[in-house]
């Protein structure tokens, strides 16, 4: 209660108190009356609570705040939610001055519109709401500054509840995070606690207990760590690079790597594009690369041409999802040929073997005999490590239809884990350099002293021949 970040977070097991805390401090704040932050807006204001379900809504939070108003404070009382025992909002004047109305709203199915418009102070979030209706929430606080209180159990773990917490234990002062046992809730049957502690796995009892999320639950690359992630360094111009792209008209994902003399990769440069044009993404990698574009010559010869300069990258081979490469049912050529025929960009049809990527991928993170990584990236690739941080496998185990894969990744938010998969399976190697000649050589001392002998050779003796 004393925490004045932006996003407080209150994580705990089942039954560990979280909505009797998240409603004592809401009350406080509606009438006024906070006994620990000076944070306390004067006037009216508006506070939502959110919850997945108004049902839990109404077991929850609700439940608690019917025995902490004061029904003398209490101004008017909205109509119930239709089929709930639970009013829509709850007017209270507040012993400061001006009023405080509470909303509680359900973000269960295709609910973006209800969370649209008004101007809110404070959001309490009582349990888990899907990632989509979060952004709408957000949003209700620009004008107002306000701020969030969030308890849950993170049964669910969902990705921005995750990078929360993530944020918090790394210390963003932004985000301010509490954890409740439900061992050390006195008011827990303490029998019931000791049978579900000894039949729960380990595993649901961190979310259910001890109020952690699942982040590494079904996580497709648990072996990825800190010493993974490297801070950035000038690459030298004889190692090889390699390029992925994972085409798309709503995301295009792009990925670099580069290989050093003991093998070791280098994911150093990523790009992310949203609802781009195909010719400006091909100018976006180009450009990364540091090759101009010709407009004159382009023009001329109806595609575009592109011009080398001192520090222009060379790739051995640029992977893409082969699938683009068929012609569109217009008849019009995919974008496969497209990057090449009209945008100079040659592309190789990559491996989609989801498995054996991954599988490989795994073997690529491992450590080689230095104990350094087979496979690193530099810390400034934000999507490649919060995708590679957050790829996992379903958690639900309910097909579909018998068609249906179980052991499948969430296919949400992988763009850049597809380009990772496409680079593993050519296993990229230092000496692949030596088929291509565009990239630059590293001599040897014996070649560099072999080649002085023979040009002084040639000076003196075959000079003096002639």
């Amino acid at each position: 209660m004393k925490a004045k970040s932006r996003y407080k977070l209150l994580f705990g097991g089942n039954q560990s108190g979280k909505s009797h805390t998240a409603a004592y401090d809401l009350i406080c704040y509606a009438r006024g009356i906070h006994p620990y932050n000076d944070r306390l807006l004067k006037g009216d204001i508006v506070i939502w609570v959110v919850s997945a379900e108004y049902t839990t809504i109404r077991t929850g939070i609700y439940k608690h705040l019917k025995n902490l108003i004061p029904d003398w404070e209490i101004e008017r009382v909205g109509p119930n939610v239709p089929g709930h025992e639970l009013p829509t909002f709850i007017r209270l004047n507040r012993t400061i001055g001006g009023s405080c109305e509470i909303y509680f709203m359900s973000a269960k199915g295709d609910s973006r519109q209800k969370f649209q418009a008004e101007a809110v102070n404070i959001i309490y979030i009582d349990e888990e709401v899907p990632d989509n209706i979060v952004e709408e929430i957000e949003a209700r606080t620009i004008s107002t500054g306000g701020w969030f209180n969030i308890s849950a159990t993170l049964v669910e773990s969902f990705d921005w509840l995750t990078e929360l917490e993530t944020r918090a234990e790394r210390g963003d002062s932004t985000v301010f995070l509490t954890r409740l046992d439900t061992t050390q809730n006195p008011y827990a049957n303490k029998e019931a606690v000791s049978y579900f502690l000894s039949k729960w796995s380990y595993e649901t009892q961190e979310f259910r207990i001890k109020g952690k999320s699942r982040r590494s639950t079904g996580l497709v690359f648990k072996n990825w760590v800190h010493k993974h992630e490297i801070a950035p360094f000038k690459i030298p111009k004889e190692w090889p690079r390699w390029c992925a792209v994972d085409p798309g008209f709503r995301v295009c994902a792009v990925l670099w790597i580069t290989v050093d003399e003991k093998n070791h990769a280098y994911a150093y440069r990523e790009l992310y594009a949203r609802n781009e044009a195909l010719y400006s993404i091909a100018i976006a990698i180009k450009s990364a690369e540091r090759w101009t574009l010709n407009q004159e010559l382009s023009q001329q010869f109806g595609h575009f041409v592109w011009e080398e300069t001192d520090e222009s990258e060379h790739m051995v081979d640029r992977i893409i999802d082969d699938k683009r490469n068929s012609r569109l049912i217009t008849g019009d050529f995919g974008v496969l040929e497209q990057l090449y025929s009209k945008y100079g960009l040659l592309c190789t049809p990559a491996d989609k073997n989801r498995h054996a990527g991954i599988e490989d991928c795994r073997f690529w993170l491992e450590d080689l005999s230095d104990n350094k990584p087979g496979f690193s990236a530099f810390n400034i690739l934000d999507h490649f490590i919060t995708e590679i941080r957050n790829y996992r496998f379903r958690t639900k185990r309910v097909r579909k239809d018998q068609n249906d894969p179980i052991d499948e990744p969430v296919k949400r938010d992988d763009h850049l884990m597809d380009d990772f998969r496409y680079l593993a399976r050519i296993k990229p190697k230092y000496q692949d350099r030596e088929a291509y000649p565009y990239v630059q050589k590293t001599k040897s001392i014996e070649d560099i002293m072999r080649e002085k002998r023979e040009k002084v050779y040639e000076n003196e003796f075959l000079g003096a021949c002639v």
